[in-house]
């Protein structure tokens, strides 16, 4: 039978991880779907590849020197594509096109805009959203002055189409220029494997689990605020350790404080030898992430039959509760007294990393750019706990374990296990029938169709200072993420 149509899909390499695992599924969700697809990538897999057509191609992978030429890798690209597909791909599916690791593969995705190919341009990550050093490679290719300056980094045309993984990302696009119908809300599809892995109990959460790489995002002095707080038979724990040296530093100190306060915690569950899946080592999970691309966090927990507790992130959210989620038991904002802390040195504080981080991006902050994180941070006489630096919350930490009815103060001052539990059945079945690999394929088929559609038309481009600007909102500077 020949296919629907052909489909090349290409990211920098194919090592386990993210957006592997979502290529992964995206070709398995097309097969029933008579769309042939091949996956270009820059680097050699790691382990063996079953059951998918791929190919590794010299110039796709991360490149730190910006060698090559567009020219070249475009007609690699084709060459190769033609070969794997058996004939030209009707649609190129390009993830991260534009992360800063590779300036070759925007310039290249550039070229075939202008050819006339019809592409989908995936965003899991971007370099505006912290990651300055990306940002500035890209801002000196493709900016002002940049040797590929003429070349769109974000191309828009009726024929060149957008995927992102929740509507903020689709907000920030059409608030700089894209049309909505050319942005499509593509969430990711939940592994099927963890639907109701195990029975838990519902008489009581005896161990919860953070399922997460404890980098400073994910915001661990909170997790450890609540096992401070915890009941005497219950216990804690965090599957994985950072990599990142910046990030491992900070959690080291986290774990020695858990060490020295004889918390009931344990971390890095997730790597010790035959170590079972984390959704088998808990009955309860925690999320304090304070930033999120997807939310899967959101989303696995109810699959497994797991109640979920912890910080709600309602500009991802906000996609799962449109379709009928119900996230009533997270909290939004974790309210510490102000007075407890030293507002005027953790206000210059702000004022200092707010200026470090536009200064990375080498932008000046406006005028009034710390009086905008401070009223984001600041309700009334109290502060979001995840607002705060790891030392700071190491104080307030050390002020509650030194008097505990000061959490009476705090606001919530408990988890609301109770709302979670009520919610199990409700947002299982929502996840399963709005997130399955089914229903992802059916999306990013409908999403094909159109671009099948579309009218080649003329190719120009969005801007990229007018993204950094959404990116770069005072009122979403964290301390967290400096």
């Amino acid at each position: 039978m020949n296919p629907a149509f052909r489909v090349a899909i290409v990211h920098y390499h194919y090592r386990p991880g993210g957006v592997t695992n979502v290529i992964q599924r995206t070709v398995e969700a097309l097969q029933p779907l008579n769309i042939a697809a091949t996956v270009l990538f820059g680097r050699q897999p790691t382990q063996p590849i079953d059951n998918i057509s791929v190919c590794c191609l010299e110039g796709l992978d991360y490149d730190e020197k910006d060698s090559g030429s567009p020219d070249n890798l475009t007609e690699k690209m084709k060459t190769a594509a033609e070969a794997a597909l058996g004939g030209a791909p009707d649609i190129w599916h390009i993830h991260n096109h534009a992360l800063g690791k590779n300036m070759m593969l925007p310039a290249a995705v550039a070229k075939l805009a202008r050819e006339g190919q019809r592409i989908l341009l995936q965003i899991h990550d971007f370099a505006e959203d912290g990651r300055p050093a990306n940002y500035k490679r890209l801002r000196a290719a493709f900016g002002h002055g940049g040797p590929l300056q003429t070349t769109p980094l974000y191309p828009l045309a009726d024929h060149v189409h957008y995927a992102v993984l929740n509507r903020r990302d689709q907000s920030w696009l059409c608030s700089i220029g894209a049309e909505l119908r050319h942005v499509h809300w593509l969430p990711n599809s939940v592994p099927p494997e963890i639907n109701n892995a195990k029975p838990h109990s519902q008489s009581g959460v005896k161990k919860w689990i953070y399922p997460t790489r404890a980098i400073r995002r994910k915001n661990i002095g909170e997790f450890l605020l609540w096992v401070t707080l915890a009941k005497n038979d219950e216990q804690f724990a965090v599957t994985l350790a950072p990599t990142n040296p910046n990030d491992c530093a900070i959690y080291e100190r986290w774990k020695t404080l858990a060490a020295e306060w004889k918390l009931p915690v344990e971390f890095e569950v997730g790597l010790r030898a035959n170590s079972a899946p984390w959704w088998q080592q808990g009955n309860g999970v925690v999320t304090t992430s304070v930033a999120e691309g997807f939310g899967l966090a959101f989303l696995e927990p109810w699959m497994a039959g797991i109640p979920l507790v912890g910080r709600d992130l309602p500009d991802i959210t906000c996609d799962f509760k449109s379709v009928g989620m119900d996230l009533s038991m997270l909290y939004s904002r974790l309210a510490v007294p102000l007075k407890w802390l030293d507002a005027t040195r953790l206000k210059d504080q702000v004022s200092t990393r707010l200026s470090e981080t536009w200064s990375a991006y080498g932008r000046k902050p406006p005028p009034d750019a710390t009086e905008q994180a401070w009223r984001a941070a600041v309700k009334g006489d109290t502060i979001d706990f995840g607002r705060l630096d790891e030392g700071t919350q190491e104080t307030v930490i050390g002020l509650l374990r030194e008097d505990a009815t000061r959490i009476d103060a705090v606001q919530p001052s408990c988890l609301s296990i109770e709302n979670s539990r009520r919610a199990v059945g409700k947002n299982s079945a929502c996840v399963q029938q709005q997130f399955n690999p089914q229903s992802y394929g059916e999306r990013l088929s409908a999403i094909y169709q159109d671009l099948l559609r579309s009218t080649v038309g003329i190719v120009k481009a969005l801007p990229m200072d007018a993204l950094l600007d959404q990116a770069l909102n005072p009122g979403r500077f964290n301390l967290l993420r400096t």
